[in-house]
């Protein structure tokens, strides 16, 4: 249902479908292709020409679908899918329980309820992205997961 509400592109003009929808489609075609495991990061550039030709379709291929989630799933498939997932909601996690144990005002609290919204905000899983393996995106994702790290143990050991 999903697939025939955004995808069909018979209801659409090329003018009206934007671009990044294309690009998200190619990346479901591609991730059919291998849909447990993926072929690894980065074959979606190569598997998404692939995937063209076996659905005889007109959609486009790029370096990556424009969104992390779709392209961790054409990437390595439903199992990249759920060891991201997990450590995305282990984040979470660890944010509501350290929220949780720590009703008092510590000096570091707003800089880490930043970080973690600058996160939770870049990991949204419906908005357009850069490619999450080789883009200056997964630098930002990782320098922001570092320190987020960092404030929660810094806090954890003054207590």
């Amino acid at each position: 249902l999903v697939h025939n509400l955004f995808f069909d592109k018979e209801e659409f003009t090329t003018r009206e479908i934007p671009e990044h929808i294309w690009h998200f489609k190619s990346g479901v075609d591609t991730w059919a292709m291998n849909k447990i495991a993926g072929d690894g990061i980065k074959s979606f550039r190569t598997n998404c020409w692939e995937a063209l030709k076996i659905n005889n379709s007109t959609w486009s291929c790029a370096t990556h679908p424009h969104n992390y989630y779709i392209e961790i799933l054409a990437d390595l498939g439903v199992v990249g899918v759920l060891i991201f997932l997990f450590i995305f909601f282990q984040i979470i996690l660890i944010f509501y329980n350290y929220q949780k144990k720590h009703s008092h005002f510590i000096k570091h609290d707003y800089l880490l309820k930043v970080v973690f919204l600058l996160i939770f905000v870049e990991l949204l899983p419906i908005k357009s992205s850069g490619s999450f393996f080789s883009t200056f995106n997964a630098a930002y994702i990782f320098l922001i997961l570092s320190i987020f790290v960092a404030i929660i143990s810094k806090s954890n050991k003054k207590i």
